[in-house]
């Protein structure tokens, strides 16, 4: 089962903003940059614009038979129901997995090696629900 992430309308603006930036930056290195380098920068201009689109499009997490699997535009991560035991819901500002000011934070703290698991899941109710389903000993704060 396959739920994309929640976009708050916020987190919608600071990723047109930066669209918009990239956007501006291809227009200008073409203008005023000469020789290979306005293509160069161009190029790479577009290739950041792509990739943000791309985590846009594709921030979903999966339900698999034996992980919950993340995937964020290029990154993908796997995290196997034993090893999940809480979840807190959470307002934050920077960005993970997560599309939505308003989150939920599996396991905090106690991954200081992967960081925080913390993901914004559209129908949040029905996302704790089946993660309840696969992880009978979770706690939901």
């Amino acid at each position: 089962m396959q739920y994309h992430s929640a976009k708050s309308p916020g987190m919608m603006a600071l990723f047109a903003l930066f669209l918009f930036i990239l956007a501006a930056a291809v227009v200008l290195s073409l203008l005023f940059l000469s020789g290979a380098m306005r293509f160069v920068v161009a190029a790479i201009d577009a290739i950041l614009a792509a990739l943000l689109i791309w985590v846009l499009c594709a921030t979903s997490y999966t339900f698999e038979q034996d992980a919950l699997i993340l995937r964020c535009g290029p990154l993908r991560e796997a995290y196997a129901y034993a090893d999940l035991k809480t979840v807190v819901r959470t307002r934050g500002y920077g960005f993970m997995m997560a599309l939505a000011f308003d989150r939920l934070e599996l396991n905090p703290g106690l991954n200081p090696e992967r960081g925080k698991i913390v993901l914004s899941p559209e129908r949040e109710d029905d996302f704790l629900a089946e993660l309840a389903r696969r992880c009978p000993g979770i706690q939901i704060r």
